[in-house]
């Protein structure tokens, strides 16, 4: 005999109750006090006998049928012999899937995820199959379905967990979309190619931040089968700000712009940020304090406190995760570099090219330009190392000095030429046969000049006056320049002309090199270019093409690659990364993608080395937890499957539930039930009644 409720069968105890209340009671509990016995004395009642049960037969039928009543409710029914075989009952597929992005550094989130994946282990049970896979940027199987080095599912827990302890976090960012999608097509294939119906379930394991993307699960059709159980892990503390460094329009810029965000959940909004060298720091006075309300972000000027090349991080201080708080860029080094001009101009002449030609270069942020100054009847000696950046011709130079010229500029060298006479302007047809001439330079007049018009600002020279604010070139005027008619070669690039149709700013191809002309001087004489605030930006336009354009540093994500400059040779490029390991590169590589920490990076086969730093991914800072119910929207089933012991227990309880629907033994209970409740009544009724002078009890 079996219960389909057997709780019910506790209420069988209480035919008691009626019972023992009776035995227990021997005298009067009350006490009234009468007014006209009170000179009485006090006489308690004698019983004539002790409380005893009177009628057998009526306490045994009474208590029958509440016996009989108390059964019928558990719905009692007869167990079949046959049991449920475990062989019946389908095992589990199991795919954990544990996040290791860079958000999981926080705190113990790590030690928190290997706790949650050990339960799941400890919870398997021999008919049950295991898989683990990592996931940040990408999916990667670490313990597959099909793993055929261990017979047994159990040897394969444990291989699970071995590859547990030897994980630990990256610093890539989080692409929870493409994990999940990719674990569910592992199943279907495992599934499809051992003919298995398990019930599938994938169990993440994730702090389910809110700067993951989920934009893949868009797109796909999530399988009915396959439940996902998430375990999310959880920081006591949740303040978590990060910071980054804007772009400017100039590296160089001296207080560059620097936005903070806070997370939304934090709960402190008073943070710092300083620049830092990399090495312990503690005086933290000049920090800069500001002020960020939880899920907002605020822009500040961050003052460089070193120009030389020391200062290579921004860090921040005051929230309770330290991952996303440092903010890498290439420090700024001071070049040195050399500049020739050829010309007769005294040293502190004020009416020559070479004094504010001078007072250009000095104001060259970051560099430390030797200006050389060589004579007509001089030789050039462009030759010596190191090699001048930029040559300057002023003058009408010798034929000697015109063959140093051009053999400078076939190995790769630049020159601006800057014509002040009629002979000096004729001489650029030793470099470009099709110039010509016109006309010479006219007679300088009241009020007549010309400007500068059809400027080419994506040309490099001119790239700093690009925005609106720098374009205006309209104050700067020029009374004296020369007209030059260029032919129609291909190697010659006009990217400059005044307003009168004539080139005035070009650049030629000769050999590898380049040659620059400005059709009009500087001189005090000639225009206002010297006094107006736009030469020095031009000559660093110019001064930076020569040496190959811009170098700005790049700035990178985590696992982003990089193209390598032209000028670096695999074959004997060593990359330095932040840990100061050094990697060599492939003969045939351009591009490297060894990028998986933050940090600055160096190639060490240029002179100075190409560096470039890497930071991590703005997505990473947003640490705000994520509702799993968002994961429900893109129809993903969340839950658990069953384990094969609960699986056999619910089958046996449908069984039974089968079988008590079948029997109905509880029917019968109820009719004995009534029978014994008629019986009770009539034998109740021929009961004879007590004599009124008995005293005591009776049942």
């Amino acid at each position: 005999m079996s219960f389909l409720v057997p709780l019910y069968a506790f209420g069988i105890a209480s035919i008691a109750l009626p019972l023992i209340f009776h035995l227990i009671r021997r005298t009067p509990r009350g006490r009234y006090a009468f007014s006209s016995l009170m000179f009485l004395a006090p006489s308690p009642p004698r019983l004539t006998r002790r409380s005893r049960i009177d009628n057998w037969l009526l306490l045994l039928l009474r208590g029958l049928a509440l016996i009989l009543l108390a059964l019928a409710f558990t719905r009692p029914f007869l167990r079949e012999a046959a049991n449920l075989s475990l062989d019946s009952i389908r095992g589990r597929r199991i795919a954990i899937v544990i996040d290791t992005s860079a958000s999981m550094r926080r705190a113990d989130l790590w030690t928190q995820a290997l706790e949650q994946a050990g339960e799941v282990l400890t919870s398997l049970e021999p008919a049950d199959d295991v898989a683990l896979f990592a996931f940040d940027r990408q999916c990667r199987p670490l313990v597959d379905f099909d793993e055929q080095a261990l017979a047994t599912r159990a040897g394969k827990a444990a291989l699970v967990k071995d590859q547990l302890q030897a994980m630990t976090p990256s610093w890539s960012t989080t692409d929870l979309g493409t994990a999940l999608v990719s674990v569910a097509d592992a199943i279907d294939v495992a599934n499809d190619r051992q003919q298995s119906d398990a019930a599938t379930e994938i169990v993440l394991i994730s702090d389910l931040a809110e700067g993951a993307s989920i934009s893949a699960l868009q797109s796909y059709e999530w399988p009915e089968d396959i439940l996902v159980s998430v375990r999310q892990v959880t920081p006591q503390l949740a303040t978590n700000a990060s910071l980054r460094l804007l772009e400017s329009e100039d590296e160089r810029d001296a207080d560059p712009r620097v936005r903070i965000f806070n997370a939304a959940d934090s709960t402190t909004d008073q943070f710092f940020v300083g620049w830092e060298t990399g090495t312990s720091r503690t005086d933290v006075s000049d920090d800069i304090a500001v002020t960020v309300p939880p899920g907002q972000s605020r822009v500040i000027r961050v003052p460089r406190p070193d120009q030389e090349g020391r200062f290579d991080r921004l860090t921040l201080r005051g929230d309770d995760h330290s991952f996303d708080n440092t903010y890498y860029t290439v420090p700024i080094e001071k070049q040195s570099l050399s500049v020739v001009y050829v010309g007769e101009d005294a040293d502190g002449d004020p009416e020559g090219l070479r004094y504010f030609f001078a007072a250009a270069l000095e104001g060259i942020p970051h560099c430390e330009v030797a200006l050389i100054t060589r004579r007509t009847a001089e030789k050039l000696d462009l030759d010596l190392p190191p090699t001048p950046r930029l040559v300057v011709v002023a003058q009408p130079v010798t034929a000697n000095q015109i063959n140093e010229l051009k053999q400078y500029l076939a190995a790769g060298g630049s020159c601006l030429l800057v014509p002040t006479s009629r002979d000096s302007a004729v001489q650029l047809t030793s470099f470009n046969p099709t110039a010509e001439v016109l006309a010479e330079r006219p007679a300088r007049r009241e009020g007549d000049y010309v400007m500068l018009s059809e400027i080419d600002f994506a040309h490099p020279v001119f790239a700093d006056f690009a925005s609106a604010d720098y374009n205006d070139f309209t104050k700067i005027h020029f009374w004296n320049h020369f007209r030059f008619a260029l032919g129609t070669d291909a190697s010659t690039n006009v990217f400059a002309r005044f307003d009168d149709g004539y080139p005035a700013l070009w650049e030629q191809s000769v050999g590898t090199g380049t040659l620059y002309v400005l059709a009009s001087g500087w001189r005090l004489r000639d225009s206002q270019l010297a006094l107006s605030s736009r030469f020095v930006p031009l000559i660093m336009g110019i001064m930076e093409q020569a040496g190959g354009g811009r170098r700005k540093s790049p700035s990178l994500t985590v696992d982003q690659s990089i193209e390598l400059p032209a000028a670096i040779d695999p074959a004997e490029a060593r990359v330095t990364k932040p840990d100061t390991t050094t990697v060599g590169l492939a003969r045939d590589v351009r591009r490297f993608d060894g990028t998986e920490s933050p940090g600055v990076y160096e190639i060490t086969t240029m002179t100075p080395p190409f560096r470039f730093a890497v930071n991590l991914d703005p997505g990473e800072s947003n640490t705000s937890r994520m509702d799993p119910g968002q994961l429900e929207q893109y129809g993903l089933r969340l839950g658990k499957q069953a384990t094969q012991t609960e699986e056999i227990e619910r089958e046996r309880q449908l069984r039974d539930t089968e079988l008590e629907n079948r029997q109905k033994i509880w029917r019968w209970l109820i009719a004995v039930v009534i029978c014994l409740v008629i019986t009770e009544t009539w034998l109740a009724g021929r009961r004879p009644v007590t004599t009124a002078g008995q005293t005591g009890d009776g049942t």
